[in-house]
């Protein structure tokens, strides 16, 4: 009766069984594994080394050993991913648990194999999506950054056009004075110069990728977009203030975190009026071995209704609003090891602050970068708000996709 029940429990099971021996041989597999893996599985030699390319019995070898293998995980708390090959020749992602068994003549390994291809498939298809909705969020702001560029470079480059313009004259009219166009000219240089590396800021800003994390003097990364920031406050007379120690620094992606605070300052200066000239505060400080910022304001606060929901996609209290912004800067910190919270303001509005890991004593995981296409799948894990956090992991043998908290 028992054999009877453990052999339909085996046929009847709807994840792909196979039983190992000792020196790698296949010795019986159910009609699952035979639909997963097909005709190959008729082979009476066949090594488990055709199914896994590098699974190694000696992880599986006794009781204790399959136990510690059923047990590996990385740091999110996700098994492994293995990669195999289907019937029809494609790739599949699969999960394996592992048992040991002697029955009769067989001291056997007992592989338990889950087909997770669709959903690292949808993992992969969400990764996509929260791309394009980032870069689409970006390009949304491009009639405003071409604002920000015209009135950036027009300074410099009409400062720049007024000395050439005096050097010019200068030659002109006073021929003798030529020891003086040196000056002149590197002046106007300068100033295109200056515009030169607006452009440039500008291009980070907009571009699709992010760039290295690194120690960032946090003054001079908040100091970049002040400018910015000042004329989108100029049609509200809002009042930015700054207090950063000027020798603090801190890890992190220095576009990425200027987008960051854009959207949380914008967020204020758009909020509804309440009878009072708008004051934003940008403060920071080390903590916890790491770094806080926060953007403060005076306005009316964040209503009851809207608390519980800030950062889940599509949540917005704005006329029009697409409520991704909150979602985006919360990705984005999360993917410097840090959280981004809705906190009490002093200035009597809202308030959020949001803190930066310290890579030199935390141990993040940073994705290592590969030149092979075919060795690589960006992953993402949606977490209750929507939010997705990108891992770039090595697809292969026992592999594990990393993923960020």
């Amino acid at each position: 009766m028992e054999d009877s029940l453990a052999s339909s429990v085996f046929v009847g099971a709807p994840m792909a069984i196979v039983a190992v021996d000792r020196t790698g041989r296949v010795r019986n597999h159910n009609p699952a594994a035979q639909q997963l893996f097909g005709a190959v599985l008729d082979d009476p030699s066949l090594s488990i080394d055709a199914l896994f390319e590098g699974f190694n019995l000696d992880d599986v070898a006794t009781p204790e050993a399959a136990q510690a293998f059923n047990g590996r995980r990385d740091p999110s708390g996700q098994a492994p991913i293995w990669q195999a090959r289907r019937a029809d020749g494609e790739d599949a992602f699969v999960e394996i648990q592992a048992t040991r068994f002697t029955h009769k003549t067989c001291d056997c390994a007992t592989l338990f194999i889950q087909d997770v291809s669709a959903r690292v498939a949808a993992e992969t298809a969400v990764q996509d999506l929260r791309l394009q909705i980032m870069y689409n969020w970006r390009l949304n702001s491009l009639g405003e950054v071409a604002s920000m560029a015209a009135h950036d470079l027009s300074q410099p480059l009409s400062a720049a056009a007024n000395f050439l313009e005096a050097a010019r004259r200068m030659a002109e009219a006073r021929p003798e004075a030529a020891d003086d166009l040196p000056q002149a000219l590197i002046a106007a240089k300068g100033q295109i110069d200056r515009a030169t590396a607006i452009i440039r800021r500008l291009r980070q800003m907009m571009r699709h990728e992010s760039g290295p994390r690194v120690r960032e003097n946090v003054s001079e990364v908040v100091k970049e977009i002040l400018p910015i920031l000042r004329m989108h406050a100029g049609g509200t007379r809002a009042d930015i203030q700054v207090r950063l120690d000027p020798a603090d620094t801190a890890w992190c992606d220095r576009v990425q975190i200027q987008q960051v605070l854009i959207n949380l300052i914008r967020n204020a200066l758009d909020a509804p009026e309440n009878g009072k000239r708008r004051r934003i505060e940008i403060a920071g400080g080390p903590v916890d071995g790491g770094y806080q910022l926060s953007v403060a304001d005076n306005g009316p606060g964040v209503a009851p209704d809207m608390a519980g929901k800030l950062f889940e996609p599509l949540a917005s209290s704005k006329p029009g609003g697409m409520g991704l912004g909150l979602s985006i800067c919360r990705t984005l910190v999360e993917a410097h090891g840090g959280t981004l919270a809705l906190t009490p303001s002093p200035l009597g509005g809202a308030a959020f602050a949001f803190n930066l890991a310290d890579e030199t004593l935390t141990e993040a995981p940073r994705p290592a970068e590969s030149n092979r296409s075919d060795d690589l799948l960006l992953l993402a894990r949606a977490s209750s708000g929507g939010a997705a956090v990108v891992s770039r992991a090595p697809i292969g043998p026992g592999a594990v996709f990393s993923r960020l908290n």
